[in-house]
Order: C-alpha cells, then structure tokens, then sequence
C-alpha cells in the first residue's frame, strides 16, 4: 500500500512539474496548413495539445520531452524534442522560453533573436495585441512589456 501511495505521489510530482510555468516553449508554424501540437514528457504522457494555424505560434509551459505534430487527419507530420541538454545557449532568459519552429518532418530549436522576431508580429499596425484583438497590454497573454515599447 505504501509503495503505490509513492508511485502515486511520484506521478502528481511529474504532472506538476510538467505544468510548470517556469519554462515555455513558443511553437511557429512554418507550414501551409494547421497543426495540432502535443507535447509529452519524459515517460510518455501527453499533458498540452495545441492547434497552430500557418504562420501562426502557440505557447505552453514545457518540460523535458517530445513535441508531436500532426496535420487535420491526425497523420504525423513532424517531431522534435523539448528542453534538451545543451540547449542553454538558446533560451531566452528574459522571457523564460525556448523557441520552435515547425518544419516538414522536425521540430527545430531556433535563436533566441528569431524567436523573438515572432513576438514583434504578434501587435498588429494599430498597436492591438493579436491575441486579445484589444488595446490591452501584451503582458497579458505573456509577451512581455519589451512587445509594447517595439511599437510605441
């Protein structure tokens, strides 16, 4: 009884950690038609899904693992691991995330100065956050108030 009650607090311990809002990861796109992202973790468990439009991005907290992406028949159409060793160099410490960009077949970790480019786009010409189609401060869907300072 004991060892399950371990096995099941190691379990909510991994499911915590996965939803950590430490770390993101910032998913483009580059494809010619919608994705659904699904990332898991180490053991396997599937714990974001996503849908990205083309030229579109997505954000979710990440942990060490796999992101999947299939096309709208739900055939596989690239693959790629999240937070790998060595991947320091390439994490944007101000915005606390890695950056991905889908390509046909893989999953690739890109520049901390290309995956903030793809931040700028998120404000359209009349200083409306893309995301909330509003006046309202980038901060609130996690862009960071360096976004609105590109525009003012």
């Amino acid at each position: 009884m004991r060892l399950v009650a371990i096995l099941i607090s190691l379990l909510l311990a991994e499911r915590a950690y996965a939803f950590s809002s430490a770390i993101y990861g910032e998913f483009r796109n580059t494809l010619p038609s919608t994705v659904t992202v699904e990332l898991t973790n180490r053991s396997g468990s599937v714990y974001r899904r996503m849908t990205i439009t083309p030229g579109g991005t997505g954000k979710s907290p990440i942990t060490n693992g796999t992101a999947r992406v299939f096309d709208s028949t739900q055939h596989p159409v690239a693959r790629g691991v999240t937070v790998k060793l060595g991947e320091k160099p390439l994490f944007d410490f101000e915005h606390k995330r890695f950056y991905y960009e889908i390509r046909a077949g893989k999953v690739v970790t890109v520049t901390v100065r290309q995956g903030r480019s793809w931040l700028k786009l998120s404000v359209n010409e009349e200083g409306q956050c893309s995301v909330f189609r509003s006046q309202r401060s980038c901060d609130q869907c996690g862009l960071g108030a360096a976004l609105n300072s590109v525009f003012a």
